[in-house]
């Protein structure tokens, strides 16, 4: 009985520090799936919704259809950022990079505010869909995609 307790309390002890040592997967992801929020520079983003359509300001998509793709971005900064879908969305299909249809070229979200963002593409149909998102620094991207 005091060996089984003695070797209980043993891999206690081995087992906490284990577990306690693991880092959380969400420090290192680097890429999100739609409603997957992450939190880059004081930016919290979401890819909140996706959609396809036939149809844009009543004009039919030149390639097969228009992506739709709608982020919820929240300032949890203590200064206003600005949001330049050129500048901090990048959208390539292969080696296409795609400009962003809805031209929401500039917006400034104030400390603590929240905005919806959407991206419209006019692109070839495919299975999944990837788009990164740049804080301002160039090595913190982060990818979403439509897996």
């Amino acid at each position: 009985m005091i060996k089984k307790l003695k070797y209980m309390i043993l891999l206690v002890l081995l087992l906490v520090p284990i577990t306690g040592c693991s880092t959380s997967q969400t420090e290192n992801q680097t890429v999100f799936k739609i409603n997957e929020e992450t939190t880059i520079d004081g930016i919290k983003i979401v890819l909140n919704d996706i959609q396809m359509s036939q149809s844009f300001q009543d004009v039919k998509p030149e390639k097969d259809t228009y992506l739709n793709l709608e982020f919820i971005i929240t300032n949890t900064t203590n200064q206003t950022i600005t949001i330049d879908s050129t500048k901090n969305f990048v959208f390539k299909i292969e080696e296409e990079v795609y400009t962003d249809l809805n031209h929401n070229k500039m917006i400034e979200i104030a400390p603590e505010e929240t905005v919806v963002y959407t991206l419209i593409y006019d692109v070839e149909e495919q299975d999944f869909y990837e788009v990164l998102f740049y804080s301002g620094i160039v090595e913190n991207n982060i990818k979403f995609t439509t897996l």
